[in-house]
């Protein structure tokens, strides 16, 4: 099962409209962001934080995302399941 919809992140000053998909597996569920045309996973950690998964295959095409960008899409994915 999988819902897209637009998450709303601020960061430097903008707001951005990311496109957002649910991806849920038996008891667990992932969100996968696309971030500047890379898909990224965001996943609970041990901790219940949001942490970001880049596939190596991304990483091996040398894009570069900003850690505070990642760090900004976590914060606004824990505000959103705040609400």
């Amino acid at each position: 099962m999988s819902e897209g919809f637009e998450l709303p992140v601020s960061f430097n000053d903008k707001e951005l409209n990311l496109p957002t998909r649910l991806l849920s597996t038996g008891y667990t569920y992932k969100l996968e962001v696309e971030v500047e045309q890379t898909k990224v996973l965001f996943e609970h950690d041990e901790e219940r934080h949001w942490r970001a998964l880049i596939g190596l295959d991304e990483l091996n095409a040398n894009k570069k995302i900003s850690i505070e960008l990642l760090q900004a899409i976590a914060l606004a994915i824990e505000s959103m399941m705040q609400s």
